[in-house]
């Protein structure tokens, strides 16, 4: 038990990459949610199309959650190379730029929000 917690405390990054392995598997099922509720639609075509939104929501924030979870384990990933003095991340800068689309995509859908309502 001892080497477990040795193990723990000399490579933290393991436990958190635990954590957000586990963090987007939720976002995933958050956004797998939203699309097999979706798609159905496809397949029906009830007319009835008022739930789609709500699938189409979840979609979305389920893909947001996911390039969240993934730039932020790409930071962490830097941050760690920068304290062990190992090489940068190769998906660093493809990490940056989904976070930045990915504020402007929650920008964009606020944006919507206030003009439709």
């Amino acid at each position: 038990m001892d080497a477990v917690w040795i193990n723990f405390l000399y490579n933290p990054l393991l436990p958190i990459g635990i954590l957000f392995a586990l963090l987007a598997v939720l976002a995933f099922l958050v956004s797998l949610r939203g699309f097999l509720s979706g798609v159905l639609y496809v397949f029906t075509l009830n007319g009835n199309d008022d739930f789609n939104k709500a699938a189409r929501t979840r979609v979305f924030w389920g893909f947001l959650l996911l390039v969240f979870f993934w730039s932020l384990w790409q930071v962490f990933l830097w941050i760690g190379a920068i304290l062990t003095g190992g090489e940068t991340p190769p998906g660093l800068a493809v990490a940056v730029i989904f976070f930045i689309l990915l504020l402007v995509a929650r920008w964009g859908a606020n944006f919507l929000k206030t003009k439709v309502d």
